[in-house]
């Protein structure tokens, strides 16, 4: 008769090797390495601010970071601790224009702050010239300044700040000044009028 002989078992065991790409019991992921940093640790434990599924092609597990949960690994921009477009951090992890996003140093998400003087004029600032000039309508601040009115440029970049002829306010830059003539009338009330005149 004729015997088949069984090949023999690998000398490995699958408890001598921390990543075998076969997630074991007391393993929290495995992603088929030893490398920190990636989601899976090279204990394979996941690591903070990351969540680890097993792959649906096979092989190791694919460790994806959690956008939201206020800790900002590698790939992430940042992580304000929330999903919302709109103030600063997307709801992808990736810093919006205009803004500039640290990490707390007191904890939790990222704090995001608008960017004055980058031109971009976001939700929290009332102009953006494109400088962080006081005096020429937009302040430092990115406030626009008391008599001036200013606009988004037609053709991109920082806002115009043009001022505001009639509001009693006289600014440098204006060449009219106000002037208020009361007149009494028939009914005893005062009636005004208001004069643009060319300074001499």
């Amino acid at each position: 008769f004729l015997m088949i002989r069984r090949p023999p078992r690998s000398t490995q065991s699958r408890s001598s090797a921390a990543s075998d790409v076969y997630k074991r019991q007391s393993e929290g992921c495995d992603d088929g390495n030893v490398l920190n940093g990636d989601g899976c640790s090279s204990a394979c434990k996941i690591e903070p601010g990351y969540a680890c599924q097993k792959s649906a092609t096979g092989g190791g597990d694919i460790c994806t970071p959690i956008c939201g949960d206020s800790i900002r690994v590698t790939s992430e921009g940042c992580d304000d601790g929330n999903v919302l477009n709109g103030d600063g951090c997307s709801l992808d992890c990736i810093v919006e224009p205009g803004y500039s996003c640290q990490k707390s140093s007191t904890g939790g998400g990222d704090i995001c702050t608008p960017i004055c003087g980058d031109s971009i004029r976001v939700t929290s600032e009332g102009c953006d010239d494109g400088n962080v000039l006081n005096g020429d309508g937009c302040s430092s601040a990115c406030k626009i300044e008391p008599g001036y009115a200013c606009q988004k440029s037609a053709t991109g970049g920082g806002d115009i700040c043009t001022p505001i002829c009639g509001d009693s306010i006289r600014l440098t830059s204006e060449g009219l000044s106000l002037i208020h003539i009361s007149e009494p009338t028939r009914l005893l009330s005062i009636s005004y009028a208001v004069f643009c005149l060319k300074k001499k």
